[in-house]
């Protein structure tokens, strides 16, 4: 999913992968958009990754599928959602 230069704490790393500034919002549309009953979160060796790189990303990208959950359950559509908290000039 994520290009290995974003992730070097994975067991096979595969070229060609998404960045997190691609990732992110993806992953929150696509929990938003559907009704979610699980995920999983798979490839991550704390062992080889000496920066915590891997270990960052993934958090994020945990988080993004609990948010998407969430913004389902409360009917909010994810394409294009700014929260009312950090978007107050309405743009």
């Amino acid at each position: 999913m994520l290009d290995p230069a974003y992730t070097p704490g994975t067991g096979t790393p595969e070229p060609g992968g998404l960045t997190p500034r691609e990732i992110f919002p993806l992953l929150r549309g696509l929990c938003a958009e559907n009704d979610l009953v699980g995920f999983d979160l798979s490839e991550l060796n704390p062992l080889v990754d000496s920066g915590d790189t891997t270990a960052l990303n993934s958090d994020r990208l945990v988080r993004e599928c609990l948010t998407g959950i969430v913004m389902n359950k409360k009917g909010l559509n994810g394409r294009g959602y700014l929260s009312p908290l950090t978007s107050g000039d309405n743009q």
